[in-house]
């Protein structure tokens, strides 16, 4: 499958891409926040216009292609280079072990705990760090109106509402490490145990006058609770696809709750490290390699960590690998036939 790479030099712990920004975090504990379509458009060199155009759009995010290059493409940024597009430079205090943005905020866990800062998507730049919890942090899941959930090992897994006096709620005493909330459902991860959560959905607003509307957004943000709870042999192999809870075994991606075959593979793992449903298939790791289920299975090159972008619009082809001098962000043309791009459906 036709692949476009642009590597960009550098020590790496994780990335990010959001409206048209890409975030690194370094091993320095920094974060660098980077006009991507200004780097893109500078690193294309097709001699075509129109072919320089639409490579650069599709690399961006959101456009097609009308052509597919007869072989795979790639960029390579060194430092140099990429400090012509820095737009911002922040010290975290402490490297990064998650991060997420969501409806400009900007979410970071790492051993000092979670902090949240707005993000201006005009001049790039982030601003008012606030700390929601503190203490070691590992996964952390965004959602609407400043609501986020994240996994503390040890200490559990916690939702924090913002809202005031009641912005704190355990979601589970287990040991946890990882967690995912896509729309109104929310699954935390503990070694051999899935929690599905459901929260309240969020009222809209033409049905109330400005006092009452907020009044009823902090009433539904302290409403949810715990659907049920699944047994796992190894909960590594469990993700979210759409509102459905989904375990990979034997290679097939199952609906955890029907106990039904929802996709049929058969590739078989001797192990699964961490699985992801995103627009382009099932991404897999897999005892040291990254592969994608779908009409072919690829597999990428030597990586530290990797990200896809579930609920992205222009970003779900992408899948960002960091390597051991540089991140990788590989584009990958939608497969006809092939979607899992997530769709929420209405909750039962």
């Amino acid at each position: 499958m036709f692949c476009t790479t642009v590597r960009i030099e550098g020590d790496y712990v994780e990335s990010f891409i959001y409206s048209g920004t890409l975030f690194l975090f370094d091993s320095d504990a920094k974060v660098i926040l980077v006009d991507w379509q200004a780097l893109v458009e500078f690193i294309v060199d097709y001699e075509d216009l129109l072919k320089n155009h639409e490579i650069s759009g599709y690399i961006i995010g959101g456009e097609s292609l009308s052509w597919i290059p007869d072989e795979d493409v790639e960029y390579y940024v060194d430092i140099e280079t990429l400090r012509s597009f820095i737009r911002q430079t922040l010290d975290l205090g402490s490297m990064a072990s998650d991060v997420e943005l969501y409806s400009n905020k900007m979410y970071v866990t790492s051993e000092r705990g979670v902090s949240r800062w707005d993000f201006d998507w005009k001049s790039k730049n982030i601003r008012n760090n606030k700390f929601i919890y503190q203490g070691l942090c590992f996964s952390v899941s965004a959602n609407s109106y400043n609501r986020v959930a994240f996994s503390a090992g040890h200490n559990g897994a916690f939702y924090y509402s913002d809202v005031k006096g009641k912005d704190i709620f355990e979601l589970s005493d287990d040991v946890c490490v990882s967690l995912d909330w896509l729309e109104n459902r929310a699954v935390v991860k503990s070694e051999s145990k899935c929690h599905v959560f459901d929260f309240q959905p969020i009222p809209s607003k033409n049905r109330f006058n400005d006092n009452n509307y907020w009044e009823s957004v902090n009433d539904s943000k302290l409403i949810f609770n715990e659907r049920e709870d699944f047994s796992l042999i190894d909960s590594s192999g469990a993700f979210l696809l759409g509102d459905q809870l989904c375990e990979l075994r034997d290679g097939n991606v199952w609906d955890v709750g029907a106990n039904s075959l929802l996709h049929q593979f058969n590739r078989d793992f001797d192990r699964v490290d961490a699985v992801k449903a995103f627009a382009l298939g099932v991404a897999i790791e897999s005892s040291g390699g990254l592969y994608v289920l779908n009409d072919q299975i690829l597999l990428l090159e030597e990586f530290i960590n990797w990200r896809v972008f579930p609920r992205a619009k222009n970003y779900g082809n992408q899948i960002h690998l960091i390597c051991e001098d540089c991140l990788s962000v590989k584009t990958f043309p939608f497969i006809e036939g092939v979607n899992f791009r997530y769709k929420p459906k209405s909750f039962s």
